[in-house]
C-alpha cells in the first residue's frame, strides 16, 4: 500500500501584499493549507539545549535567544522543534505582526492549518542550498529548519 502525499495550498503574500493561493502538485484534493508566513519577517535559530533544558523550555526558551533578538523578547512568538541533529531550531516572529496576517486570512476568508515561513517550504536535503528570486527578493533555504529571505 503507498503512502499518501498531501497535498499543500500555499497561502501566502505577493509583492503587493495581497493574499493569494496555489495548490502545490496541481491536485484539487488539498489535505493540508499552510500560510506562508514571510522570510523577511522570520528570523530562525539553531540551539544546543542539555536534556535537563529541555524540561523547562517552555519558561528558559525566551531568554535562551534574548541576546539575539532586536526586539523585546516579550513581543516576540517563539516556535521550537527538535531537529535530526538533536538541537533545537526555533523560528521567531513579532506577535503584532502576526496578528495582522491573521486579521488578514480572516478578512478574506482564508483558514490555514498552519503557519510556515517561506524558506522551509523550499525543496531541501542535506548538503543542498536552495535560492529562488522572485523579482527584488531571494529566499534561500540551507538546512532542515534554516533559511533565511
Amino acid at each position: 500500500m503507498g503512502s499518501a502525499v498531501a497535498e499543500r495550498e500555499i497561502i501566502r503574500l505577493d509583492s503587493s501584499g495581497q493574499l493569494v493561493s496555489e495548490v502545490l502538485g496541481g491536485q484539487t484534493d488539498v489535505t493540508e493549507r499552510v500560510f506562508a508566513v514571510p522570510g523577511e519577517a522570520v528570523s530562525l535559530y539553531k540551539l544546543d539545549i542539555s536534556v535537563g533544558e529541555k524540561r523547562h523550555l517552555k519558561k528558559t526558551l525566551p531568554y535562551l535567544l534574548e541576546e539575539q533578538l532586536v526586539a523585546d523578547v516579550d513581543t516576540q512568538h517563539l516556535v521550537s522543534v527538535d531537529n535530526s541533529e538533536g538541537q533545537l531550531a526555533v523560528a521567531v516572529v513579532d506577535k503584532a505582526q502576526m496578528e495582522r496576517w491573521q486579521s488578514r486570512l480572516d478578512s478574506d476568508s482564508e483558514q490555514a492549518d498552519k503557519w510556515l515561513p517561506e524558506p522551509l517550504l523550499l525543496y531541501w536535503h542535506s548538503g543542498a542550498l536552495t535560492i529562488v528570486i522572485e523579482n527584488t527578493r531571494a529566499l534561500v533555504r540551507s538546512g532542515e529548519f534554516e533559511g533565511f529571505a
